[in-house]
């Protein structure tokens, strides 16, 4: 497929499909631009296999029923470009909610008024968007774009491919939604998902921009970091748990001994003397006789010493020696005296040997059960009371942290409140233009309403406190109930039609596809109802299945499909063909009276001159 280039202008978001080989289509290339463009066509002409294309671009599942006859696969390819700025645009703008709830109509030229059938009161609905727009276009567009292809084959295989690279269904349609909605008779991707009810309400009262949701969003952040700095201490103190049992309990033991500093090694001298108290006597007064005794070390040295010295006088190299030998006397003179004092000493207490014994008994308990070091047990000791002194300071930041909890959530709480407040505050004058358009569409006794409730704060958000969803009532006398619930397809249609007009350049998604959103209608109703699409496409890109001339004339762009009969060398196809101003008059007049007459065609060109002469 070879994709054109383009200069955007405007909100071009489907620039381009292209379709091979889906149901009765063999090979169709259909250009989008911007504004209106219309599909028509003779009933089972193929308009539902052009739409079943752009539904798989959308992230529909493909079904092999739906690949042509005859062939093994089916291909579907578009150029999308998603306007990255339209939310920042959009929400850019300022909307006073309290002063429209007061004066639902301050900011219109003129009232629609509820019965009316003049189609040229819709023209007021969009004076609501009309400072949003202003805002909106000042800021210069950027575009992202997306190549999609959608393959599926007879074997059930189905591809996905985003830009080249191969993607899932859901990241598919995650990324569509969010600039397609398609608006069947029964599918609305949005309006049947009550989850996004708040972001259509949120986009009509700019509530990004408003004090109250800064507020709220702030406070929310503020709430959940508290929760979760409380949680990871609360999980470091549970985890703490065992080494502080632990770290107590070493901590009660050694303060239990209480010992001093360097007392297990003073202990461990003293017990080792006192247990061997007799031998050490024994011993030291033997040395103490081998010094000083009767022909002892002294007596001995003494004499050694005269008989040295004597032979001095004949030698004096022995005069040295002598001296040597008389500081050796010394020597053994002074520890004999030190021997003999610590044998006086020496004595033997029963009493102070049980005392010790059981000091070292606790000890070694100590030691046994811990570390057999005791200088390791010691520093143990220390460790221990940091880690329990620790946890007392956590004690108190865990207090302290619960504090900020609550004060953060008590912040939360009434944020949420405010917040909720400003959106049931704008909710009726939503409501109220809503139903504007629905009156001028003839559905005049239909009620839309949106309620606005506060959820748990369990349930909060970082958007929202709220639950907003979509209400309706049929007709007079009527129940308000879920519009998911209630509505018919041909009602939502209108309804999402209605919504759409509202919400004008602040509706995040900026391009729709309608399919038989005029089924059941004529007369004065298609004439309103082609006048709020081209409301409508002057805001939105709008792809629109019909078969109301008075919708066809307001078309930027008309296709017609056709369908050439089947032959011996192939099935039906389905024919797709891009109208010039002659065609289309001959289309209109087709769908005027069936055929194009004289009379007919005249009738459409004057049709579409009235519809050039409103533009």
């Amino acid at each position: 497929m070879k994709l054109h280039y383009m200069v955007i202008k405007g909100e071009v978001m489907i620039d381009e499909v292209h379709i091979t080989d889906l149901a009765l289509i063999h090979n169709v290339s259909l250009t989008f631009d911007k504004g209106l463009t219309v599909i028509t066509g003779e009933t089972g002409s193929g308009k539902s296999a052009l739409l079943k294309g752009l539904r798989l671009l959308l992230g529909e599942r493909a079904t092999k029923e739906s690949i042509r006859e005859g062939c093994t696969s089916a291909c579907v390819e578009g150029r999308f470009f998603i306007d990255d700025t339209n939310e920042n645009a959009a929400s850019s703008a300022n909307f006073d909610v309290d002063a429209d709830v007061h004066d639902a109509n301050a900011n219109t030229n003129t009232n629609v008024n509820a019965n009316a059938r003049d189609t040229s009161t819709v023209t007021s609905v969009n004076a609501t968007s009309a400072n949003a727009d202003a805002c909106a276009g000042d800021i210069a567009p950027t575009f992202q774009e997306l190549l999609v292809k959608r393959t599926c084959s007879t074997d059930g295989k189905s591809r996905v491919s985003i830009n080249g690279s191969l993607a899932s269904l859901k990241e598919l349609a995650a990324t569509m939604a969010r600039t397609v909605d398609f608006c069947g008779q029964f599918e609305h991707q949005r309006l049947m998902q009550a989850k996004f009810h708040e972001g259509m309400l949120d986009a009509f009262l700019h509530t990004h921009t408003s004090p109250e949701y800064k507020a709220y969003h702030q406070a929310f952040l503020d709430y959940r970091d508290a929760c979760q700095q409380l949680k990871l201490v609360a999980e470091a103190g549970e985890q703490q748990n065992a080494r502080v049992e632990q770290a107590r309990y070493l901590i009660r033991r050694v303060e239990e001994l209480n010992p001093a500093e360097n007392e297990y090694d003073e202990l461990t001298v003293q017990l080792q003397k006192a247990q061997h108290s007799e031998e050490l006597t024994r011993d030291v007064f033997s040395a103490q006789t081998a010094l000083s005794g009767e022909s002892g070390a002294l007596d001995q040295l003494n004499t050694a010493i005269s008989q040295i010295q004597h032979a001095a006088q004949f030698d004096a190299a022995l005069a040295e020696k002598a001296q040597s030998l008389l500081e050796s006397l010394y020597i053994t003179e002074d520890i004999s005296r030190d021997i003999s004092s610590y044998a006086a000493s020496i004595e033997f207490d029963a009493q102070a040997l049980d005392d010790m014994q059981q000091r070292m008994s606790l000890f070694q308990g100590l030691l046994h059960d811990f570390t057999p070091d005791m200088a390791q047990l010691m520093k143990n000791y220390h460790d221990a009371k940091q880690l329990v002194e620790s946890l007392d300071n956590s004690k108190e930041h865990l207090s302290a942290l619960q504090a900020r909890v609550q004060q953060a959530r008590e912040q939360l709480e009434c944020a949420a409140c405010a917040l909720t407040e400003f959106r049931k505050k704008g909710a009726p004058l939503f409501s109220e233009r809503v139903n504007e358009v629905l009156a001028a569409l003839e559905m005049q006794h239909a009620q839309f309403s949106c309620s606005v409730d506060m959820v748990p704060l369990e349930q909060f958000t970082e958007q929202s406190p709220c639950a907003v969803e979509f209400m309706y009532c049929p007709g007079e006398g009527m129940q308000y109930r879920q519009l998911v619930r209630i509505a018919s397809g041909g009602e939502m249609s209108r309804v999402m039609l209605a919504l759409k007009v509202v919400l004008g350049k602040s509706d995040a998604v900026q391009t729709l596809i309608f399919d038989e959103v005029d089924a059941g209608v004529g007369g004065t109703t298609a004439q309103a109802l082609a006048r709020v699409l081209f409301e409508l496409s002057q805001t939105h890109q709008v792809i629109l299945v019909t078969h109301l001339a008075q919708v066809a004339v307001y078309a930027d762009t008309h296709y017609v499909v056709s369908k050439t009969d089947g032959t011996g060398v192939g099935p039906a196809e389905t024919q797709v063909e891009r109208l010039s101003e002659e065609h289309r008059a001959l289309e209109i007049a087709r769908m005027l009276s069936g055929k194009a007459t004289d009379t007919s065609l005249l009738h459409a060109r004057e049709l579409i001159a009235a519809a050039r002469a409103a533009d």
